[in-house]
């Protein structure tokens, strides 16, 4: 058993180097097919990688050890390929100008590095898939079978993976009310623009009358109205919060609809159709009568006895990303807008977007639109991993559009916010 668990360890060692290629690998920006020729290879490796140490794990469980497995090679040629990406990067780098706390790298690849990059992660992916099929012939002769789990695996493994630019399929379209909405409408929005004469009259009157069915409990009008934002503006309006004058910009609450439904103890259906909505039971309130401005809708629940709701208020996690991670992607996005924004920050009363929502959601793009004078703006922007992809639309003006993806450690302009979709 116990030589067993230590092929597994050393399986997982491949995984993580494999992780660690990918994250690196996005980052660099004008490689065209060659980079992406590249990062796929290797998403291919580690997912073949993945399925060996699934496969072993069940072996080592029913005390199979005598299987030799030899990875060194392949360890060898993802440790090599790190150490050319980041020696070339470097190389770049060291002679780009630098955008404030901002970095641009670019990368050119060679075609005949980038082949024979190709044939030893090639080669390496097929070592591993023969010693998958050597258990797979191992656990057949005993009457064993691997569980459902490493066969859907084993399928996604032969699935070539096609990398996608997060934001390539959202176009930005002006909509009846006059606002720049975008083409999907079931697009999750940041409504961070408190200030309400930003905004055109029949968009404050809806957003007006919005707040006020939340706060007294008309939950028909409440779902008429959500609705319009959809379908008129392109916006979700499931987690906005009142509107307010300069004037009062002391006094936002921050209220969505989900924490009035809990204050009016709405019934389950009313509660249930809002999460259904994309209503997070993460976000927190900004200011509150009683002992704590910033409450979920849950920690109102349970401070108010609305026992009936607790249930369904319980945050569900997809994206468990450290609380460290998020606050870290959150300053350097936080520090990105003020960068471009300056002083409209204040002047347009902007809420910035709170991370720690995208955790309760599958990795899709969120948009915040901003509105400054007559300039319709935003930011379109979306968790890959412990990263964050930000798409900047016509912030700066004459319709420019900028992509970055955030790490821990700096900001980086990108040509294409690059993430993963399997082909089905």
């Amino acid at each position: 058993m116990a030589e067993g668990l230590a092929a597994v360890s050393l399986v997982n060692d491949g995984v993580a180097l494999c992780s660690k290629a990918v994250a690196e690998l996005k980052k660099f920006t004008h490689a065209e097919k060659d980079l992406k020729r590249l990062i796929q290879h290797v998403e291919q490796v580690r997912q073949s990688n993945e399925l060996l140490s699934m496969a072993m794990t069940e072996m080592a469980d029913v005390g199979y050890k005598d299987l030799t497995l030899s990875l060194e090679p392949f360890l060898k040629t993802l440790r090599t390929l790190i150490d050319e990406i980041m020696a070339r990067a470097s190389e770049i780098a060291a002679g780009q100008p630098k955008l404030g706390f901002m970095r641009r790298i670019l990368w050119t690849l060679g075609s005949s590095t980038t082949e024979g990059l190709v044939k030893r992660l090639k080669d390496a992916q097929a070592d591993v898939m023969r010693n998958v099929h050597l258990i797979s012939v191992w656990a057949q002769m005993r009457n064993l079978s691997l569980t459902k789990n490493t066969e859907d695996k084993k399928r996604q493994s032969e699935t070539h993976p096609e990398l996608l630019d997060a934001f390539s399929d959202i176009t930005l379209v002006n909509s009846e009310g006059g606002e720049r909405a975008i083409s999907n409408p079931m697009m999750r929005t940041w409504a961070g623009q408190i200030r309400i004469d930003s905004h055109e009259q029949q968009y404050q009157e809806y957003r007006e009358g919005l707040a006020d069915a939340a706060k007294y409990g008309s939950w028909d009008d409440m779902f008429r109205l959500i609705d319009i934002g959809c379908s008129v503006y392109g916006e979700s309006w499931v987690n906005s919060s009142r509107l307010k004058p300069l004037a009062e910009s002391g006094l936002v609450a921050g209220w969505a609809p989900l924490h009035q439904a809990v204050y009016m103890r709405a019934p389950l259906e009313v509660t249930q159709k809002l999460i259904d909505l994309g209503a997070s039971r993460t976000l927190r309130t900004l200011w509150t009568e009683f002992d704590w401005d910033n409450m979920s809708a849950l920690e109102l629940a349970l401070h108010l006895d609305v026992c009936h709701l607790i249930p369904v208020l319980r945050p569900v996690i997809h994206m468990p990303i450290p609380k460290q991670t998020l606050q870290l992607l959150e300053k350097h996005f936080h520090d990105l807008i003020q960068h471009e924004l300056g002083n409209a920050i204040h002047d347009a009363m902007l809420h910035l977007p709170e991370l720690e929502v995208l955790t309760e959601f599958e990795p899709t793009p969120t948009w915040f639109p901003i509105r400054i004078g007559d300039r319709h703006s935003g930011y379109m922007y979306q968790l890959d991993a412990r990263h964050l992809l930000v798409r900047s639309v016509n912030v700066q003006g004459n319709g420019i559009d900028i992509k970055y993806r955030i790490t821990e450690e700096e900001i980086l302009i990108v040509d294409e916010a690059l993430v993963f979709a399997y082909l089905q």
